[in-house]
């Protein structure tokens, strides 16, 4: 990863501005010579939000059947840029939100159920870039590995904008994970988003 960018991202995620973030790194990518990661450019997966927000409330009522109090959610997408199979959230629950300073708490969750996560649909043109990239070793050519190192940044940020859509469908349904404090990121990095703010 370029940890330069992904810093600079992260600095944007955490003052939660997505857009630009996702236009900083859209236009980091054009500046390269074009690679097949040019297809995440404009990737948009929002039409899916309304579905989202309800799977999360599903699972957020779920959590709250099995645990005493649900303090906080956390949300984390598979490895992708290695399974490009299948693109997939799972969610977590637990009992009391512990802050952003040490991160170790979220792999301490009170309440899980795969079966309650999230694939994701529709994408096997993009599930296809990574799985050139990974099983040809691409990244030995220096064009696809600063591709990939944006792309794989370009993924998490459009991910997060989902999350976000589907959170605003959320409070206008008054759903109740929407008064909680809600994180999410993929597997592995730490470019946290507070989906709901709290």
């Amino acid at each position: 990863m370029n940890i330069e960018f992904a810093t600079k991202i992260n600095d944007l995620i955490q003052a939660n501005q997505l857009d630009a973030a996702i236009d900083i790194s859209e236009k980091e990518l054009r500046q390269l010579p074009k690679t097949e990661f040019y297809k995440l450019i404009g990737w948009d997966q929002t039409s899916d939000a309304e579905a989202l927000a309800d799977q999360v409330n599903i699972f957020y009522n779920a959590a709250a059947e099995n645990i005493k109090t649900v303090g906080a959610l956390y949300c984390e997408m598979n490895g992708f840029t290695i399974n490009y199979d299948m693109w997939y959230v799972e969610f977590f629950a637990f009992t009391k939100f512990q802050g952003l300073d040490d991160l170790d708490w979220l792999a301490d969750f009170d309440y899980n159920n795969l079966d309650l996560g999230v694939a994701f649909t529709g994408i096997e043109e993009i599930l296809a870039v990574f799985k050139d990239y990974m099983e040809n070793e691409r990244w030995n050519d220096s064009v696809q590995k600063s591709s990939f190192e944006i792309a794989e940044i370009l993924v998490i940020l459009r991910v997060q904008q989902l999350f976000r859509e589907a959170a605003k469908i959320a409070r206008s349904k008054k759903q109740s994970w929407i008064n909680i404090p809600f994180l999410m990121t993929a597997h592995d990095y730490d470019l946290i988003y507070n989906v709901t703010g709290h």
